[in-house]
């Protein structure tokens, strides 16, 4: 079993995809164009960016985040289904 040890003790480099883009995830239109990043409002997980006033998000990220689920979409489409199901749903 994997267990993540909480944020004080994160070895960044070994995170898994999800605590990486937790807790945002890419929100699409009904063609299945990228729009933006939205949170993810699972009440199942916790992570320390929720409840922050400011999370101090860079453009950098959003815009590496945005070509990285370009990417993964572009490698599993089933993915990009699953995200499509997500965001009309919102």
């Amino acid at each position: 079993m994997c267990e993540c040890p909480g944020p004080e003790v994160c070895v960044r480099e070994k995170r898994s995809l999800v605590c990486r883009t937790f807790p945002f995830e890419p929100h699409l239109d009904r063609h299945g164009r990228i729009l933006g990043l939205t949170y993810n409002f699972d009440e199942d997980h916790e992570c320390p960016l929720i409840g922050r006033k400011d999370p101090g998000l860079h453009r950098d990220y959003v815009r590496n985040s945005l070509a990285f689920w370009e990417e993964v979409f572009a490698i599993y489409p089933e993915e990009k289904e699953l995200y499509m199901e997500e965001s009309e749903a919102l």
